[in-house]
């Protein structure tokens, strides 16, 4: 990844709580899987933020445990699978 691509990541982390960039985070979602880098889990984790603050708390909690499940050195398996449940 290079610094400005780097810069405009962590850019998007910081709006995150704004409820008008709600599209952004999701456009951003969307990136996630097609560039996989190391602030993929910090994106989701705002972006979780972001859906709770514009009613969408069920997904972004969802959102928030699949950031987090491949943390956890034991139980990640099903924090994965209830995360998907809720999603």
């Amino acid at each position: 990844m290079d610094e400005a691509d780097w810069g405009r990541r962590l850019a998007l982390l910081w709006d995150s709580l704004d409820e008008r960039a709600e599209d952004d985070f999701l456009a951003e979602t969307a990136k996630l899987e097609q560039r996989p880098d190391d602030l993929d889990d910090a994106v989701r984790a705002f972006l979780a933020l972001a859906l709770t603050g514009v009613g969408r708390e069920r997904e972004g909690v969802a959102m928030a445990l699949t950031a987090l499940a491949p943390h956890l050195t034991r139980y990640n398996r099903s924090l994965a699978a209830y995360a998907g449940a809720l999603g």
